[in-house]
């Protein structure tokens, strides 16, 4: 199971035009399993202090690359933490080497 390390956020709510009432902006160095071709690593979380099940994760970016071309999965699973995968959808096998993951994630204000 790989781990996620040096997990950073910053909360406010500069963005969206009041669409959030809180956001979080996360960085966390990520180093995952590889994924077979075609299937999804076990499941890796990280603790962001705050966040809570209803969250939106928006967006997501890695800095490592690889040339399977996988999918990043990441969403708010309970509070306080948020689960990721790693998931090839192609026939290569997907490993990506550790790298820092940078996540936004925001709070509906509705």
């Amino acid at each position: 199971m790989a781990n996620a390390s040096n997990v950073q956020s910053e909360r406010g709510n500069r963005q969206y035009q009041g669409v959030f009432s809180e956001m979080f902006f996360v960085t966390a160095t990520w180093d995952p399993a590889a994924a077979a071709a075609g299937a999804q690593t076990t499941t890796d979380t990280i603790t962001v202090p705050g966040v809570r099940v209803g969250d939106m994760v928006l967006g997501y970016s890695q800095s490592s690359q690889v040339d399977a071309s996988p999918f990043i999965q990441a969403r708010v699973t309970a509070n306080n933490t948020i689960t990721l995968a790693l998931i090839s959808g192609t026939g290569v096998t997907a490993d990506m080497a550790s790298g820092t993951l940078k996540l936004l994630i925001g709070r509906p204000a509705y």
